[in-house]
């Protein structure tokens, strides 16, 4: 019987063990790709900025050459530009938010896993008080 029991608490251990494991691993790969996609989207972010704000040069540019460059272009230009850069943060912060929540579920995951480790436990010290 006590040779069972051992042998029982030593395969649920691997078992939690390798759960364990495998869920540090996922929690791991859902933060690399939460990770990347937030880089992704920065970067995007960034070089449309860029596109926008070369844009804005070039036309202003060109309407100065034409002869007719008024403050309030120069200020639409840069209101247009303004409003752009504000839309990218505001994804930028949306992604940061997701991954947030992604590590929030990885959490009550491996507080579940905890529990059920605490409950193998008790089983475990339940079975050894019958042995004896």
């Amino acid at each position: 019987g006590a040779a069972n029991l051992k042998a029982q608490t030593a395969a649920g251990e691997v078992k939690l063990k390798e759960a364990e494991e495998a869920w540090a691993a996922n929690l791991k790969a859902e933060k690399a790709a939460g990770g990347a996609k937030l880089k992704e989207a920065k970067e995007a972010g960034k070089a449309k900025l860029k596109d926008t704000k070369e844009g804005a040069a070039a036309a202003l540019k060109a309407e100065k050459e034409a002869g007719g460059a008024r403050l309030t272009d120069e200020k639409a230009a840069g209101v247009a530009q303004k409003a752009e850069k504000d839309k990218l943060e505001g994804q930028v912060v949306s992604l940061g938010r997701e991954l947030m929540e992604e590590k929030a579920v990885g959490l009550a995951q491996k507080a579940k896993l905890e529990a059920r480790v605490g409950e193998v436990g008790a089983e475990k010290e339940k079975l050894e008080g019958q042995v004896v």
